[in-house]
């Protein structure tokens, strides 16, 4: 998500004031983007720059209340979190439904492709507050759910931010039907992938226990892990000289398929060539080392006797 969108324009082809005009949530400034799932603009209110998301319904309006009220649950969990900006207000129409957080300037996306380019200092700093988010969502209860480098924040100070925590975006996606995936999580349209491959199903799996479970379960089986996996694709996105992030769609279906032991021999080989190329420093190498181990504790257990993908 983060703050910009450079993909296809939604199918509503209303601009994101018109959804704004009758609230009155502040000034809007400019349009960030849009995709077919929300429309995001930046603007002011009595608190300073802010971010909104606009999210668009066809059905009745009361079906934002379970999603309101977990975003507010995150909002007061993690009130003391200084590594998480989360959503301030919700405003509720029978139109749509207008998400508010605080506006930084830059994500981490937007960093790795601005000069000056970062320096080793500046990784290490980056990924040690990234942790350090990891850790205050774990001791609050939280998983975030979508994240990437576009929902990493930073300041003008490099202060780091994790945003746009995602409990309203499904747990669990059809491995076999990329359309889910493309809707939800792939708004850049450049088919990067952060999930955690657990998180893919088979369509037949995915229909079976969506049934049997319903929504509660498409939407509220996150765990911890599952951020940790994504945590470790961003170090790695860092790391890489390119600003490469480990995985597509494509890439991700296939590390699904391999054997605990291939699985090992990727990991070591993304890890050995990164420290190669950008560590000379023993610090360094110990924030490679955390990426290699966090990637490993997620997925272990998984692959040995899952599906192919």
């Amino acid at each position: 998500m983060g703050n910009v969108h450079s993909s296809s324009s939604s199918s509503d082809v209303l601009p994101v004031e018109y959804y704004l005009n009758d609230l009155a949530c502040g000034e809007p400034i400019e349009s960030l983007g849009s995709t077919r799932f929300m429309k995001v603009a930046r603007g002011r209110n009595s608190e300073g720059a802010c971010v909104w998301k606009v999210f668009l319904t066809q059905e009745d309006s009361s079906v934002f209340e379970p999603y309101r009220k977990e975003i507010f649950r995150i909002r007061d969990a993690l009130v003391n979190a200084p590594n998480c900006c989360t959503v301030k207000k919700i405003y509720v129409t029978p139109k749509c439904a207008v998400l508010i957080r605080p506006f930084q300037k830059q994500t981490l996306c937007d960093r790795l492709s601005t000069r000056p380019f970062i320096v080793q200092q500046e990784k290490i700093w980056y990924i040690y507050q990234l942790f350090k988010a990891m850790a205050q969502c774990q001791k609050a209860n939280v998983c975030h759910g979508d994240l990437k480098s576009q929902n990493v924040l930073l300041s003008s100070s490099n202060w780091l931010q994790i945003t746009d925590f995602a409990p309203f975006k499904p747990t669990y996606l059809p491995h076999d039907n990329p359309s889910s995936f493309t809707f939800f999580f792939d708004t850049s349209r450049h088919q990067h992938c952060y999930l955690a491959p657990e998180r893919f199903l088979s369509s037949v799996d995915y229909e079976i226990l969506h049934k049997e479970k319903g929504d509660e379960w498409l939407f509220g089986s996150l765990e911890p892990s599952m951020d940790l996996f994504a945590a470790g694709c961003v170090v790695y996105e860092l790391l890489h000289e390119s600003g490469k992030s480990p995985f597509s769609y494509g890439e991700l279906c296939y590390y699904r398929r391999m054997s605990a032991s291939e699985a090992a021999t990727f990991l070591e080989s993304c890890a050995v060539a990164t420290v190669e190329k950008l560590c000379n420093f023993e610090h360094m190498k110990i924030s490679v080392s955390l990426f290699y181990c966090c990637s490993r504790s997620c997925s272990w257990t998984f692959l040995p006797n899952s599906d192919p993908c």
